[in-house]
């Protein structure tokens, strides 16, 4: 058989490739935020809270730094007495006797040691009235 000549040479017709079937068109569903990243902020905020309620608690500790105990002393006898005798007004032979802390404070009857009758004054003061009626130091309170 002789050699084909090249008008004589067909070649075969490609397979057809297959079409894929389309599906209908569904639309795209936008991403959904997930639950835990919404709850992350929540989460960081409520931490940013706490630790600055600790932090203002420590810093308001911080700033009393004048802590006094208040007893009723007898001016005419230089006495401590019952507190209930001080009034307000201190119109009467008795006023408040501040002593700073760390000083000791005198039991009933007796004249106290350390202190005095002028109010402490000032942003940083811390007066305790609750002082035992058997004297002794006065530790300060944070």
């Amino acid at each position: 058989m002789p050699d084909p000549t090249p008008a004589e040479v067909t070649t075969p017709d490609p397979a057809p490739e297959a079409v894929p079937m389309l599906e209908p068109e569904e639309e795209p569903t936008p991403p959904q935020p997930s639950r835990r990243r919404g709850r992350r902020p929540i989460v960081v905020a409520v931490i940013v809270l706490l630790i600055g309620a600790g932090a203002a608690r420590v810093v308001l500790a911080a700033r009393v730094t004048h802590q006094y105990a208040a007893v009723c002393v007898d001016l005419r006898t230089q006495q401590r007495v019952r507190i209930d005798r001080c009034t307000p007004t201190g119109q009467n032979a008795y006023e408040h006797w501040y002593i700073q802390a760390g000083n000791h404070v005198p039991a009933i009857g007796q004249p106290p040691q350390s202190g005095g009758t002028g109010t402490p004054t000032g942003r940083n003061v811390r007066i305790t009235e609750d002082f035992a009626a058997e004297g002794g130091v006065f530790e300060p309170k944070n």
